[in-house]
């Protein structure tokens, strides 16, 4: 397994291919049957679960995918299902070092990623005309990769416009 490190207005994003693991989709769904509430966060319908750093199976493939990461901790994860329609509102991760998505299904090209200076770049900047000066990125992930990205990196999923869920596990990590 390899991990490409890319640019993101001078950031770091990583971008950890990968093939799905075996029983991982069919147990976060198993989990959202048998814990149906949820809970309420950045979630615009669809299904957010509560903590699942205890009950999270698969940390050693977890541990094995990210060895190129910074040296980190787990903190918190949650399971995050969509269906039709369902999307996350903007958000960050305040004192979270790295934030991590892993896919579960396809997201069909609807993470975006926003520059933290936004406009507060001067328009001299963009008049130059370099590269990578757009404000957002969308990042395309297929069932098994893993995106990670610094928490104070505002983000967002779009609606899903897919019939099928969309699923991911949501992961924190801190640096020492």
């Amino acid at each position: 397994m390899t991990a490409k490190v890319e640019g993101l207005f001078g950031i770091p994003l990583w971008v950890l291919e990968g093939d799905l693991l075996e029983g991982s989709l069919e147990w976060a769904l198993d989990f959202r049957d048998k814990n149906p509430d949820g809970v309420q966060m950045t979630n615009q319908g669809g299904y957010h679960s509560r903590d699942i750093q205890d009950e999270f199976p698969f940390y050693d493939h977890l541990k094995e995918r990210i060895q190129s990461l910074p040296q980190c901790k787990v903190v918190s994860s949650w399971i995050n299902i969509n269906g039709q329609g369902d999307y996350n509102s903007i958000h960050t991760h305040p004192l979270i070092d790295i934030a991590l998505v892993w896919y579960l299904t396809n997201n069909h090209n609807t993470l975006r990623l926003m520059d933290p200076l936004g406009g507060m770049k001067h328009k001299l900047l963009r008049a130059l005309d370099y590269a990578n000066m757009d404000d957002t990125n969308l990042v395309r992930a297929t069932a098994g990769d893993m995106v990670a990205f610094p928490g104070f990196i505002p983000h967002l999923v779009e609606p899903n416009k897919e019939e099928t869920e969309r699923v991911s596990i949501a992961i924190n990590l801190v640096c020492p």
